[in-house]
């Protein structure tokens, strides 16, 4: 859409008078104004912060990309800003562009620079003709001059200036994309998507690019890429014809269709499976002989999900038996939702059996599609069960709407875990909550919480948070209960109802309190205020209850027009799933364990490794033996541990750093073990231990861990060796306040004193800076405090005459007290 013409005669006048515009306008018209050179603004005033930033970076000993970073929210405009941005890609050696350091966050000039042609939105704007004319020559000369040094660590940035020619149309960088792509260029960078995404009929250099890309297919992963772009410009009607309807795009089309996913790496077997299903969807838009029987190859798949898009890019080819597969899916209730859109979208609603279009049917096919999404259960669940099934005057319209509760199950494989097993529901809305414990709640309750959230989601109701103590007083809240006095009563949310909803009360608040000296909740709510025992609702397996689903069933049960007393709450807690006895954990963990040494190295990974099997069960397996065997926690805990440690050594060496992160069954055991080995003067065990995860978890944020055990079990070199490293990574400023003050402990042992006085004073001024900012997030507000308390105390242990620098740098032994 166009702007209209007198935001840009406003616009000229506003940039005119701060010096944002052209300086021989602005100059003109402070003349005319006052016709005195010293009514000009200061040189500050007009210049941007981006040219001053560039200013400052271009300077002697300057650091552009770390100038950069300073710009926040940057949007580009004016001339004079395209105009320096130029200058800078052109005044500085390819060196320099690309030169990379701690203070810059690892960004590089080139890549910075290069984003201030995206950060330049308007067409119509004179810096974008300013990037179009002068700056893709110039940002063409530094490509190349940085391809030219053949350094790998530069290639995501090329690739990130090859999207910025695409989308400036430019011939030059159409050439450099091909080149690119036969190289190959950084060939698993993501910005491969975006460079073929400007590639469209739109773009004058779209058509031919796509050309000269396709004859011949590029390195594999990129053709991939290019794949799965050109399959959604294909649906959008963006391109004409897909790069793949070749003799080699067919070729490749039916390697990928049949390629069986490698075994070892499950992140390679997603990728396969991507990439035949891309394979799939590409076939609806090819001409070829050979298409009728692919479709047919690919409908043979057995991922149900291929055969799907094979039935649906079949069906949009007009070959019967697609539609025919697609009506078939339409009864498979895990596939129902998806089928049935497909044939509405290919006008073929005839098609549909009538038995899809069953409420029930469809209520249920519609909830197993939701949970299939990657961001919900991510699977197909092994049971679904409609458990109610009504109409309700649903909010805010109060319009009667048909409702279903269902139940689904996911079974336990591991038989360590009780099966996942939870209520959703289907009608105004779809949705789960999970882990809310519904299998254990009345269905109007259920229904209410459904129904708040409703609301929730349309800025109908807006909840606060609260930290007060309500003792007995003239607080307005206690003031509305009139039952027996409450005790311990501590406000924890309170709402604001919008006029819409049809409400008696639209100011609520919820408090825990003690009421004859049992635990619960009162919803304070006018007449309707109401007390909620804790020991009629559901908690979770570590004994731990949602506050805030109280209120949400007090409204809730308003909103729907239900009575707010349910007496069978308690009725209710005994059903859903029953955890696992400990002789079953025991059997099972071990049954797992004596699977490791034949499985394959996928399998191994799989149990051992990164959010493994084992790692949840740690602590359960460990209770059970000594509950069953009355064993000895610790000795227990050590033999388990050093077995998997056993079992750890025989995993391949490319994939023990899953086996050895921090979210495995031995890192996350790590600290426990070692400060029993501690204990029991096997300093040296911990110390091995160390060295042997230390190259494999060097990427891993969890990297400093290692550094803080090697210092509880003595070993200062290593300790130093890897803080360092951590603290040279990140920075002080990352939340590293415990590696600083052991790096400082270390260095004063070395006599290195004031190394260490200046790391933990800057340290002590992140907190301090932390607490200021805590405004935001006030809950994390006591934690830092005491956390600044405590590395205070720290630093005077360390350097009991250093109060002199601690009130230098203005850091109070009470960072709370404002003077």
């Amino acid at each position: 859409m166009r702007t209209h013409p007198f935001f840009f005669l406003i616009l000229t006048l506003s940039l005119a008078a701060t010096g944002w515009f052209h300086s021989g306008i602005s100059e003109s018209l402070f003349a005319q104004e006052n016709d005195v050179k010293s009514s000009q603004p200061p040189a500050s005033r007009l210049s941007s912060p981006l040219r001053r930033a560039i200013q400052r970076g271009l300077a002697q000993g300057g650091d552009l990309a770390k100038e950069l970073l300073t710009i926040d929210d940057l949007t580009i405009s004016v001339r004079r800003d395209a105009e320096a941005v130029v200058n800078a890609l052109a005044t500085q050696t390819p060196q320099q562009l690309i030169q990379r350091t701690k203070e810059n966050d690892n960004n590089s000039a080139f890549y910075l620079l290069t984003s201030c042609f995206e950060n330049c939105e308007l067409e119509e704007s004179a810096a974008y003709k300013v990037f179009q004319e002068k700056g893709i020559p110039e940002l063409l000369k530094a490509y190349d001059a940085i391809i030219a040094l053949n350094q790998v660590e530069n290639e995501e940035d090329l690739i990130y200036a090859l999207k910025i020619m695409a989308h400036f149309q430019s011939k030059e960088g159409a050439q450099r994309i091909v080149e690119a792509t036969r190289r190959p260029l950084a060939p698993d960078s993501y910005w491969w998507n975006h460079i073929f995404s400007e590639l469209t009929n739109v773009n004058p250099i779209g058509e031919s690019t796509l050309r000269a890309i396709r004859a011949p297919l590029p390195d594999e992963r990129i053709a991939a890429k290019l794949l799965s772009e050109a399959n959604e410009l294909m649906l959008t009607d963006s391109i004409s014809d897909h790069p793949f309807d070749t003799p080699a795009g067919h070729k490749q089309l039916e390697e990928w269709l049949v390629q069986t996913p490698p075994k070892s790496d499950l992140d390679e077997v997603y990728e396969e499976n991507g990439r035949a299903l891309d394979a799939t969807v590409a076939l609806a838009f090819i001409n070829s002989d050979d298409r009728e029987r692919l479709l047919k190859t690919a409908m043979k798949n057995e991922s149900k999900d291929i055969q799907l898009e094979a039935a649906w890019a079949a069906a949009k080819a007009k070959f019967k038996f697609g539609t025919e597969a697609l009506a078939e899916f339409c009864k498979d209730v895990h596939y129902a939702a998806k089928a049935k859109d497909y044939l509405e979208e290919l006008e073929k609603k005839d098609a549909i059996p009538e038995a899809a279009l069953e409420p029930n049917f469809a209520a249920k096919a519609e909830f197993s599609r939701w949970l299939q999404h990657p961001n919900e259960l991510a699977d197909i669940p092994d049971e679904l069960e409609i458990v109610d099934q009504r109409e309700l005057p649903w909010p805010p319209s109060g319009e009667m709407k048909k409702v279903w509760l269902i139940r689904y199950a996911k079974k336990d494989t591991t038989g360590l875990e009780p099966d996942d097993v939870d209520i959703g529901m289907v009608g105004p809305m779809t949705w789960c909550f999970f882990y809310h414990n519904f299998t254990r709640r009345p269905i109007e309750d259920v229904y209410a919480i459904y129904a708040y959230f409703e609301c929730k989601n349309q800025d109908l109701l807006q909840e606060s948070y609260e930290e007060e103590i309500l003792d007995p007083g003239p607080e307005q809240w206690l003031r509305q209960w009139k039952g027996e006095p409450l005790t311990e009563a501590k406000l924890i949310k309170t709402v604001s109802a919008n006029g819409e909803l049809n409400l008696r009360n639209h100011n609520l608040a919820l408090a825990s309190a003690k009421l004859n000296g049992e635990e619960g909740w009162v919803v304070f709510d006018g007449p309707r205020t109401r007390w909620y025992p804790k020991s009629e609702q559901p908690a979770d397996q570590d004994g731990d209850y949602i506050d805030g689903v109280i209120l949400e069933i007090h409204l809730g049960r308003q909103l729907l027009q239900l009575t707010l007393d349910a007496n069978n709450r308690k009725e209710f807690l005994n059903n859903g799933p029953k955890p696992r006895t400990p002789e079953e954990i025991v059997t099972a963990f071990e049954k797992l364990l004596d699977e490791f040494d034949q499985a394959t190295t996928t399998r191994q990974v799989e149990l051992l490794g990164s959010y493994g099997k084992l790692q949840p069960h740690f602590d359960s397996y460990v209770d059970s033996v000594v509950k069953l065997k009355g064993a000895d926690k610790t000795e227990t805990t050590i033999t388990l541990y050093e077995k998997l440690i056993d079992k750890a050594a025989k995993v391949k060496l490319e994939d023990k750093e899953d086996i050895y992160d921090s979210y495995s069954a031995l890192g996350r055991m790590l600290e426990t073990y070692s400060q029993i080995l501690i204990e029991r003067n096997r300093q040296a065990d911990v110390i091995q231990l160390i060295k042997t995860m230390e190259p494999y978890r060097r990427e891993d944020y969890s990297y400093s861990e290692l550094g803080i055990i090697a210092f509880k079990a003595g070993d200062h070199a290593l300790a130093e060796s890897i803080l360092s490293k951590v603290l040279d990574t990140r920075g002080v400023e990352d939340y590293l306040d415990e590696e600083v003050a052991i790096l400082a402990e270390i260095w004063k042992g070395k006599g290195e004193l004031k190394k260490g006085q200046q790391l933990m004073l800057e340290s002590l001024k992140q907190i301090k800076r932390r607490i200021a900012e805590s405004e935001e997030y006030p809950e994390a507000r006591p934690e830092f405090i005491r956390e600044y308390k405590v590395y205070h105390e720290k630093f005077l242990e360390l350097y009991p005459d250093g109060k002199a620098l601690l009130d230098e740098a203005r850091l109070p032994a009470d960072p709370s007290q404002k003077k």
